[in-house]
């Protein structure tokens, strides 16, 4: 019953992922007074001046506090919360960038903000004759105008300081934006404006701090800071401890709420790409569309992914207001997954298979040659109308392939169907047709390498393998890495939204039928588990990764012990060696020691990615072992191994016999926690064309577009992984009287 509360725990998050989105609790109330909000939760501040209003005024009201408002924003827009309580200005700055919430019509009360400084500082009275000043020639008017009016694309002016002279310490909140907040790196904002301008005044540099909201004032109060210029509402307590200039801006709380609970709710329409100029838009790292956006909307919010899975599942869940893809890719998608229209386009994308830079020259001019064949024969027009027509019911054509000569070496990206993707647990698609009879073109059999996304170009560029197809658009970027072959695929980018926000939409009347949580979770199995016999790519993946885990686990203890060795011999080179290994392996993240193994010291071996993946978590897990065993070998008392020498016994023998069974006894308990993280760490092996869990995972999403459950379901297995490798360590490990 040790692990009972923790599977339980799996199980009911389990069941609500089979569930999907059916249980979400869909607010459509309609919010017009704070009265509304009774028994609902709203995020505010913490330490802010509102927070003792609603507290003191509506006490039915709960309260969630957060130090971060972008963690606000977020709550609200995840239905965590109903509703933001904030100043207005910054609020709408929110607003503005994201057009699922809107700003309330209820306003809580009025606050004008203020400068504060120390008690009895003569700075303050220079401050507000500053203020008279710019709000006299104008100067005020055009930064207010600037900053609130066109936050999204206003700019500071440049202004030259003297910094041979004390600076002004300026405190300040970089998350209240437009008032002060960072923009490509720097602090920006009305408030940061106002700042510079003053020290320009008084003829000293300023230096700003910034710092947590809830920690301002008492850095005033306690003198470490001259000034604080942060969105602080002029109130009685804090005019306690702090001195406070006269107004610089008439501020006023306001409520931020989604737009589905405003009274006056209209939802946002996009007809073409002008529309989301100022959106968040998805689209491929790297690709020829993202470069075309940046140009045409420097304004747009581009999110930069690597799979169309990823992006649709952002669409659908509201992350992100649009997404470019190719033609056929998109109608795939939006076929089998509803909900998504596509209203626009963004030129053409032309596909070609990528070599190594300045090698493998003749296998490309094969490969080109083979295209031109297929092009004048008509085999290319006839594959891509099967394939694109209905790859579901398109089956793979049984074609007599080579067994003899070398292998060509081909790196994939599995998962963008209908180009390549797996069914009945084998990979189809037009492109491994395409690739399987340009191995008959040459007489050669080919054998693939299924990858992250993101390493195609670099598998190639560092020569691991002979060519990369998985629907790659030819850009000047990639040109620069590899070599293209002549297009062998030319389609239109097309820009999909959410059909709510299409302007042909029709609301569904009347309630949604609800599916139950038994049915949902039996239909969700047998989609993802038995479905295609999806089951047996997750034994597949379980055993890989529980292979690769073993080995590595057992590999890397022998590595470690040796380390440890080295690190506690009385030779200082050896002594040296082993503290620079250890501090080299921990130091570096797993994920690029990995990259590095095999796509430089293995890259032209004949060792496999499973070996290479072994060899990388051993070599790292040695440096943590080896730690952990020296730590628990020099706390044992250095008066038993004298006393077995006394004994007669030898130093192996005095180690073996009293030594390491008491190290043992005091290291399994971090060795294990070691063990689960090595296990949970194997999840990255993916990006070097391992089909682990973690990869398997994600192909089934890739065909079920179902979001949670093979998350979910993954989790689960490496949570009994996990579990099988410290019960069988406890096993194995001194009994507990």
């Amino acid at each position: 019953m040790r692990y009972a509360r923790v599977i339980f725990a799996f199980i009911f998050i389990f069941i609500t992922a089979c569930n999907g989105n059916e249980n979400e609790n869909i607010s459509c109330t309609k919010y017009r007074t704070m009265e509304d909000f009774t028994g609902k939760s709203i995020a505010i501040g913490t330490g802010s001046a509102q927070e003792a209003v609603i507290e003191k005024e509506y006490p039915g009201i709960n309260l969630m506090r957060l130090e971060v408002v972008t963690d606000m924003i977020q709550a609200l827009g995840s239905k965590q919360c109903e509703a933001v309580v904030l100043d207005g200005h910054t609020l709408k700055y929110y607003t503005l960038e994201n057009k699922d919430l809107v700003l309330s019509d209820i306003v809580l009360c009025e606050f004008p903000l203020g400068a504060a400084f120390p008690k009895g500082s003569g700075l303050r009275e220079q401050f507000d004759e500053f203020l008279r000043k710019i709000k006299e020639d104008g100067t005020y008017e055009q930064i207010y105008d600037n900053w609130t009016n066109n936050a999204l694309t206003a700019q500071l002016p440049e202004i030259e300081f003297d910094n041979t002279k004390d600076p002004i310490r300026i405190a300040t909140c970089s998350i209240l934006p437009p008032m002060s907040f960072i923009k490509d790196g720097k602090l920006t904002g009305f408030e940061i404006e106002l700042g510079m301008r003053f020290g320009e005044y008084m003829g000293r540099p300023v230096e700003w701090c910034d710092m947590y909201f809830s920690g301002i004032i008492q850095s005033i109060v306690g003198g470490t800071q001259d000034i604080a210029l942060s969105s602080l509402s002029i109130t009685e307590e804090r005019a306690k401890s702090v001195d406070f200039s006269i107004p610089y801006y008439d501020g006023n709380i306001q409520l931020c709420i989604r737009r589905e609970n405003s009274p006056e709710h209209e939802r946002v329409i996009y007809r073409s790409l002008d529309d989301l100029a100022t959106s968040r838009v998805a689209t491929y790292t790297g690709s020829t569309q993202e470069r075309e956006l940046e140009k045409r909307y420097p304004k747009m919010r581009i999110q930069r992914m690597d799979g169309d899975i990823d992006m649709l599942e952002s669409l659908v869940s509201g992350t992100c207001d649009a997404v470019v893809l190719d033609d056929y890719t998109m109608k795939y998608y939006t076929r089998e997954i509803g909900g998504v229209e596509v209203i626009d386009t963004l030129g053409k994308l032309s596909f070609g298979t990528a070599f190594k830079k300045g090698k493998n020259g003749a296998l490309k001019e094969q490969f080109n040659s083979f295209i031109k064949e297929i092009e004048s024969n008509g085999i290319l027009e006839e594959m891509k109308q099967r394939w694109i027509d209905d790859p579901d019911n398109s089956p793979l054509p049984e074609l007599d392939m080579p067994t003899g000569g070398t292998p060509v070496k081909i790196s994939i990206a599995a998962g963008a169907a209908p180009f390549q993707f797996y069914r009945d647990g084998k990979l189809t698609g037009f492109e491994i047709e395409l690739c399987e009879r340009f191995g008959i073109y040459i007489g050669r059999p080919v054998e693939f390498f299924d990858s992250d996304w993101a390493s195609l170009v670099t598998s190639i560029a560092a020569g691991s393998n002979d060519m990369a197809i998985s629907a790659l658009n030819i850009s000047p970027e990639r040109a620069e890495a590899v070599d293209f072959s002549v297009p062998y695929y030319i389609c239109t980018s097309m820009v999909g939204i959410r059909s709510e926000n299409s302007e042909n939409y029709v609301e569904k009347e009347g309630p949604e039928e609800k599916v139950g949580i038994l049915e949902s979770m039996k239909v969700s199995i047998q989609r993802n588990i038995f479905e295609e016999d999806r089951y047996k790519l997750i034994l597949d993946g379980l055993k890989l990764t529980a292979f690769i885990s073993l080995m590595a686990a057992i590999i890397g203890t022998l590595l470690g012990a040796l380390v440890c060795w080295m690190r506690m011999h009385r030779n200082v080179a050896l002594t040296s060696f082993a503290r620079a290994y250890i501090n080299i392996m921990r130091g570096t993240p797993v994920l690029v020691l990995l990259m590095f193994m095999f796509y430089v010291v293995f890259a032209g071996t004949s060792i496999n990615a499973v070996w290479v993946s072994i060899i990388t978590f051993s070599m790292n897990f040695a440096a943590y072992a080896a730690e952990m065993f020296r730590t628990s070998i020099e706390g044992i008392d250095k008066g038993q191994t004298e006393a077995g020498l006394s004994l007669g016994y030898t130093p192996a023998r005095t180690f073996l016999k009293f030594i390491m069974p008491q190290a043992f006894a005091t290291v399994l308990p971090v060795y294990k926690g070691e063990i689960i993280s090595l296990v949970k760490t194997t999840s990255i092996v993916g990006f070097i064309a391992v089909q682990d869990l973690t990869k398997v995972g994600d192909i089934i999403r890739s065909r079920t577009f179902d979001a949670f459950f093979p998350l979910v379901m993954v989790a689960i297995l490496y949570f009994v992984l996990s579990w099988i490798f410290a019960t069988a360590l406890d096993f194995i490990g001194p009994k507990k009287k």
